[in-house]
């Protein structure tokens, strides 16, 4: 597949690895192609020039509105998205359009996480598990939009992504093309490296719990795609099996990936980012409990 056949996008909101993401982005690119980065960049570190163009929004956005108006505005005809904290490793581009000349039209790449930071490599590995590089090649039923190449055709069938949701929308996005007949593919070659700003644990909280919040209303809006229980509707419910919940989730995580037993002292980080997730799907639950109440 011909490279100027590709628009990369990137959201970013002054992120300040962008200008490397943007180079190593343009190294794998080559000189054909564009880049496409929507969002904010206050320190001026966005290359010019080369291919590459800022859309600047003026103020900041959430990432589904700045990856819409990435797709509005891309070019090309096979959409790679990748975001402002990951850093392309070799085979990266090649990887996700191999795939995409193979036949495939979602095309997921690979998560490396860096080990200096615990609370970065717990987040990392909670989040991530399913598309890790050690991890094999194969269908995935969930759809991470920081390592991504997809056809415009998808898109055009299955709608922009959904800015209601600050959370969860490229899982919910993904789930929209499962259910049009769409296979997520999953490729480990295709490997990015993943730096969050997420270093301490008040951080990993704070956004675990908003995690919960959104993602609950996705899982309940596709009750029959995830098979959701209906207790997850219920917020004492939710708050009394969270333990339990936590602990399930987490255990499964190691069990079914023995490579990640090197890293089993971020168990109690893992588990802690899964009670926050219960806790924001119960305050979500309860939210919609007291709509629901006369005269709420």
């Amino acid at each position: 597949m011909a490279h100027n056949q590709v628009s990369v996008i990137i959201p970013t909101l002054n992120d300040p690895l962008i200008g490397q993401v943007v180079a190593g982005v343009r190294l794998q690119l080559g000189d054909a192609g564009e880049i496409v980065v929507v969002g904010k960049d206050k320190a001026g570190r966005i290359p010019t020039g080369d291919g590459i163009r800022f859309l600047d929004t003026g103020r900041p956005v959430t990432a589904p509105v700045a990856r819409n108006l990435g797709i509005r505005e891309a070019a090309a005809d096979v959409l790679v998205f990748i975001d402002s904290d990951c850093l392309p490793q070799p085979g990266w581009l090649s990887g996700l359009l191999n795939r995409l000349t193979a036949g495939e039209e979602v095309v997921i790449g690979s998560v490396i996480s860096p080990t200096e930071n615990y609370w970065m490599l717990a987040y990392n590995i909670s989040m991530f598990h399913e598309v890790m590089a050690h991890t094999r090649p194969g269908p995935r039923r969930y759809l991470p939009t920081l390592n991504l190449a997809i056809r415009r055709e998808v898109v055009t069938e299955v709608g922009l992504m959904d800015e209601s949701l600050p959370r969860g929308q490229d899982v919910e996005w993904g789930i929209r093309m499962a259910l049009a007949g769409y296979q997520l593919t999953f490729e480990p070659s295709a490997a990015i490296t993943h730096y969050p700003a997420r270093t301490d644990p008040k951080t990993v909280w704070r956004f675990w719990v908003r995690s919960g919040r959104n993602m609950s209303r996705v899982r309940l809006r596709y009750a029959d795609y995830y098979k959701t229980p209906a207790i997850l509707a219920n917020p004492t419910w939710v708050r009394l099996l969270s333990p339990l919940v936590a602990a399930y989730t987490t255990a499964g995580i190691f069990l079914c990936s023995p490579q990640l037993w090197r890293y089993i002292h971020t168990f109690p980080a893992i588990y802690a980012t899964k009670i926050a997730w219960c806790l924001g799907a119960a305050q979500r639950a309860e939210g919609m409990t007291r709509q629901e109440e006369p005269g709420g």
